[in-house]
Parts: C-alpha cells; structure tokens; sequence
C-alpha cells in the first residue's frame, strides 16, 4: 500500500513540473472548451499592421517594417495548463509575415488565443517565461497584439493590429516667427527612466512596469535628425517632468547653442505607456521655451532609426 501511494506521488510530481515548466498555468473555464479531438490540421498565417493610437475614431496605422522580427505564442487548453506554442516571424516588404523556420503553425481545429510580440525591429523580442520578459530598458519600442478563444477552423489568416507599450518622447523645433532660426538638432538627451528591479513586459496584458523615478542628467540621448529629436523611454508614474538637454546648431553662423529645461507631464504627472507625447520647442534671443506640448498620433521610425515625419501616418 505504501508503495502504491508513493508510486502515486511520483506520478503527480512529474505531472505538476512537468506542467510548470514547459505551459504557462491560468485559471480560466473558458478554456476549457477547446475542441482538440480532431486530426484536422490547420494552417494560421498572419498579416501584422502597427496602430498610431491616434485620438481619432479610426486610428492611423502603418505595415509591419520590412526585416521587422515578430514573435507568436499560441495557447490552447490541455487540462489545467495552456499549451504554448511559438514561432519567430519575419516581415517582408508587402507587409506580410513567413516564419524564419520556413515552417508554418499549423494546430487542429478548437479555440486558441494568440499573443504576439515584438520590439518593431530585426532584433528577437526578449525571452518570456511564465508570460513576463524581464530583460526590458529604456530605447525599445516594444509592440504587443492578442485576440482570445479565437476560433479556427479551416486555414486562416488572422489579421494582427500591434499596440506600443512603451512611451515615444518626440521634440522638434518651430522655427516661425523667430529671429533665430535652428538650422538642425546637434544633440539632445534626457534624464534615462530608472527600471525598477522587478520591471517586466506582461505578455498577457502587453503592459511596461512604470519606473517611479529618473536619473538626476539628461544623459541618456536621443535619436536625432535634422529638427526632430526622439526616443522610447519605459512608462513613468509620479514624475512631473523630464529633465532634457538640447544643442542646436544656429542657422547661417558657426555657433551652436545648448540649453537644458524640463518637459512637463502632460497625463498627471504619469507618461503613460503606449502615448507618443510631442513637444515642439522655439529659440528666442538667448532662450528656448516650449511652442507646444501634445499628445498625438505614434510616428514609426526607419530602418536607420529616424522618425517617418508624415502628416498621417496611414
């Protein structure tokens, strides 16, 4: 009897860790109706759009970069565990998305939820281990997509609306009606956002941990081009402003001019994930002050990191 009640432990052991390890647990009953009796194997393809968040009832959008790498995690119910099962994509210039492994998902005919991750570039999204990537920093545009008990059936393509997480900070200059004219932006930089120990991007919810603090300089540079500067920072929450230093090379002289000042919080002293906040600044005499400070539509980036300044991003 003893051995039979041992031998029984064994077996719940391996099952416990064996679930743990390779699934990710959740408690949810309305998993529990996928249908995986039938042999039927379905190809599921992909077509992946970036939404701008724009503050307009059909929000602008750009293609999914050429070389861009995504990620796809599928999930499907077996007993108490999510099965995962994920694939590394890449873009192509039609916006259409192949896996790297020349090897396209196919799963049976039931109920799944995709979840699908990338930092909107040729680099591999970090790793995720029971639905948290930890390795997160400032500089990344981390994307995120889902669609829950999505049902299929036949072969489909599921058309995939990626959402940043983290924030854009945009500066650019307004050279009208100054007597001072920018000619470009030599260098700017910000105080850099502290990570918190724990921070990690939750795949399940595409969230950011918020860091609650910066560094003391405006250290940390930005991307600039021409008269736009810009970077991804992690989201901030009880900040009320950002510390930033921007150099600017003066229009028909040999001078350059540098000044430091603040960038306000414009969402309650939060810079909430997933916003693009744009703030245009003027030259006057020997100051720079803010023309303007908005939230707007998410402006993409090239291949060479600089911003795709358009009037509409769709």
């Amino acid at each position: 009897m003893h051995y039979i009640k041992f031998l029984f432990s064994v077996i719940l052991g391996i099952c416990f860790f064996s679930c743990t390890d390779n699934y990710f647990r959740v408690d949810d009953e309305r998993l529990n109706k996928t249908d995986i009796a039938s042999e039927k194997k379905n190809v599921v393809n992909f077509y992946p759009r970036v939404l701008d968040f724009s503050l307009a009832s059909e929000p602008g959008y750009t293609l999914f970069q050429e070389g861009n790498i995504a990620q796809v995690f599928i999930f499907v119910t077996k007993g108490n565990c999510i099965l995962n099962i994920n694939n590394f994509y890449k873009a192509y210039e039609n916006g259409s998305i192949s896996p790297l492994s020349n090897t396209p998902i196919e799963v049976v005919s039931g109920y799944y939820d995709f979840y699908i991750v990338s930092v909107n570039s040729s680099d591999k999204p970090p790793v995720f281990n029971n639905g948290m990537a930890y390795n997160i920093d400032n500089g990344t545009d981390y994307i995120w997509y889902y669609v829950r008990s999505n049902i299929v059936q036949n072969p489909t393509t599921l058309p995939v609306e990626f959402t940043h997480s983290a924030v854009q900070i945009i500066i650019t200059v307004d050279n009208t009606d100054t007597d001072v004219i920018a000619d470009y932006i030599n260098y700017a930089a910000l105080a850099e956002p502290i990570a918190p120990d724990s921070a990690c991007w939750n795949i399940y919810n595409g969230s950011l941990t918020p860091a609650t603090s910066v560094k003391s300089s405006p250290t940390y540079a930005m991307v600039s081009s021409e008269l736009a500067s810009h970077q991804f920072i992690l989201p901030l929450n009880n900040v009320s402003s950002i510390p930033v230093y921007i150099r600017f090379k003066i229009k028909e002289i040999e001078d350059y001019r540098g000044f430091t000042l603040n960038l306000p919080a414009i969402d309650d002293n939060k810079f909430v994930g997933g916003t693009s906040y744009q703030y245009s600044v003027k030259l006057k005499d020997d100051t720079v002050y803010f023309s303007s400070a908005v939230i707007a539509p998410w402006k993409e980036v090239n291949e060479d990191g600089d911003l795709i300044m358009t009037d509409e991003n769709n």
